[in-house]
């Protein structure tokens, strides 16, 4: 592991598979194991609402930034996250200095959907990020284990991609064929 990296752009796109629809939770997180608010900047999937949550019963796309999970600017509800039906799901998250955004989609068919794009979370500790430069999956930074579900492919970038990049590779996953 190396030292802490301040927000350093990044992007975490995932393929994952829903296989339990009570709690269906894939972490792919770039961290160490702290619970330093904005130490990583990862992906969550899954139906808890204990720190926030979207539009009906979820599960949402959702940004697990330690010591809360994020789906736009303000903790709690996000009215422009929506519950995730796909069986297989492209999702992305991606951070540069006090700007961020969650990206998703049917990982068999069509195009991505923005669900937050703006400014790091409005609460003490995210901004700017102190990203600790470590992968880990199916748990939390805290050594936690509580995700279910199937990880399939994921990849960590340097850079902070373009959404024509994204929208590129949502069309090469489209084209793989999952079934």
């Amino acid at each position: 592991m190396g030292p802490s990296v301040p927000e350093a752009p990044s992007d975490l796109p995932i393929i994952s598979e829903e296989t339990d629809e009570s709690f269906a939770s894939d972490r792919f997180l770039q961290v160490r194991n702290s619970r330093l608010s904005g130490g990583p900047e990862s992906i969550y999937f899954g139906n808890i609402k204990v720190w926030g949550y979207g539009t009906g019963n979820g599960p949402w796309v959702m940004a697990d930034l330690e010591n809360g999970l994020f789906s736009g600017v303000n903790p709690g509800y996000n009215a422009g996250n929506p519950t995730v039906s796909h069986r297989y799901l492209t999702a992305i998250v991606k951070g540069e200095p006090n700007h961020w955004s969650i990206r998703a989609g049917n990982a068999q068919s069509g195009n991505l959907s923005t669900y937050y794009n703006g400014a790091r979370p409005n609460a003490a500790g995210y901004n700017p990020m102190k990203k600790e430069g470590a992968i880990i999956l199916g748990i939390g930074g805290d050594n936690s284990n509580g995700s279910a579900g199937t990880f399939y492919e994921g990849v960590m970038t340097s850079g902070y991609p373009t959404d024509a990049t994204e929208n590129a590779v949502q069309a090469n996953i489209v084209a793989a064929g999952y079934k």
